[in-house]
């Protein structure tokens, strides 16, 4: 499956998350993609949800209580950076 970005045009690889760690959610279908321009990394989930709980505004509030993704991404194979995204953009950063 492929995707186009809306503002430059081009196609990214769609890849379908399918594994679910911390609960029985088969309802939920979510996939990405992801590319980067040697600067900056862009990256697009499509998440379709029976029930979304949205209600973390602030940043580095507790957006895994509300429905969210994460991005997770290592610079040395060591350490890692992870990002959640909420359903209204709200990020938390560690």
């Amino acid at each position: 499956m492929i995707i186009h970005r809306k503002d430059s045009g081009e196609a990214g690889q769609v890849h379908t998350i399918d594994n679910q760690n911390w609960v029985e959610a088969p309802a939920v279908k979510a996939c990405f993609t992801i590319k980067h321009d040697g600067k900056n990394i862009y990256i697009s989930y499509d998440v379709e949800e029976p029930y979304i709980r949205a209600v973390n505004t602030a940043f580095n509030s507790p957006v895994w209580e509300d429905s969210c993704v994460e991005f997770f991404f290592s610079l040395d194979g060591v350490h890692y950076y992870n990002f959640e995204i909420n359903a209204i953009g709200t990020i938390l950063g560690a």
